[in-house]
């Protein structure tokens, strides 16, 4: 059991230390994915609505579970997090977009760096998929926050596809260790 004790001793001192302290974890402690129910088109910013966790087909999350609020993810605990933006986007009938699912982060909860993205530039009509990859370092999870922004759509009718039955574009979230 966790709370079972060990005795050690350190120079000639005995100590006792619980079992859940020295123990070895296998496999990853925290995965959790967001992902995005219906199409944003032609909108430029934070996607700051339209998300949920998968509920289908015996989806699940390991640990606990991010947050989001008007689209800024908290994480659940400090920790080194792999951050995964996978999307599937549309060229609309224009003269051609350059879309971008931008990953942003932030370490003093306030100022938003470009971390990692996903781009598309292909012929008006066409879709592309893409994935984004960043390694965060959450030091303190009042502070350290992440968003998903979109940017350089302008034709009209180019899109991030979402969908509430299946992963389109989703947000995966896994913690790798510890801080």
């Amino acid at each position: 059991a966790d709370t079972d004790e060990f005795l050690v001793s350190d120079a000639g001192t005995l100590k006792r230390i619980d079992y859940s302290h020295i123990k070895a974890t296998a496999g990853l402690s925290m995965v959790d994915i967001w992902r995005l129910t219906t199409d944003l088109v032609n909108t430029n910013g934070t996607v700051s609505s339209n998300l949920e966790q998968p509920d289908t087909y015996g989806a699940t999350t390991i640990g606990s579970a991010m947050t989001v609020s008007s689209g800024i993810f908290t994480f659940p605990a400090t920790g080194k997090y792999m951050i995964i933006c996978s999307a599937m986007i549309a060229s609309g009938g224009g003269s051609g977009d350059s879309v971008l699912l931008q990953t942003q982060t932030t370490t003093d909860n306030s100022s938003y760096n470009l971390a990692a993205a996903v781009r598309t530039d292909v012929q008006d009509g066409l879709g592309d998929t893409g994935s984004s990859f960043f390694l965060f370092d959450v030091t303190d999870t009042s502070t350290h926050k992440v968003k998903f922004v979109t940017s350089g759509m302008s034709d009209g009718s180019s899109a991030i596809k979402g969908d509430t039955s299946y992963n389109a574009t989703c947000f995966i979230f896994q913690k790798l260790g510890d801080t």
